[in-house]
């Protein structure tokens, strides 16, 4: 799917089988620049640039989380440029950050086959 409308940094609209559905990202929240009653905020229209530049005729992927709706109505969800791929164990580790707690160094991927410098 493609996003139809960018409204502000945190807000779209898509097409989903037919129904123009207003889209709240999750785990986003930028000034606004269309609120009834505060009007638009300092930065508010570059984060709307930002989402344009970033989504406009891009697929994309949505995931919702627990609350599939929020308090106004809007569909609630993550926004992925990729298609999410299988999530199993070696998919998770890929993606984790290790923190010695000694020595604060971070490692991007845990791999618990490789040696480890600091740890």
């Amino acid at each position: 799917m493609h996003p139809t409308r960018v409204v502000d940094g945190d807000t779209i609209h898509v097409d989903i089988a037919g129904k123009d559905e207003t889209v709240r990202f999750i785990g986003v929240d930028t000034p606004e620049t269309v609120h009834p009653t505060r009007g638009e905020e300092p930065f508010g229209r570059e984060a709307s640039i930002y989402t344009k530049e970033q989504l406009s005729g891009k697929d994309i992927y949505l995931k919702t989380d627990i609350q599939h709706r929020g308090k106004y109505g809007r569909l609630l969800a993550y926004v992925q440029l990729e298609q999410p791929g299988p999530i199993n164990n070696d998919s998770i580790r890929a993606r984790m950050f290790q923190r010695s707690a000694t020595t604060g160094w971070v490692r991007e991927a845990y791999d618990d086959t490789a040696e480890c410098e600091v740890c």
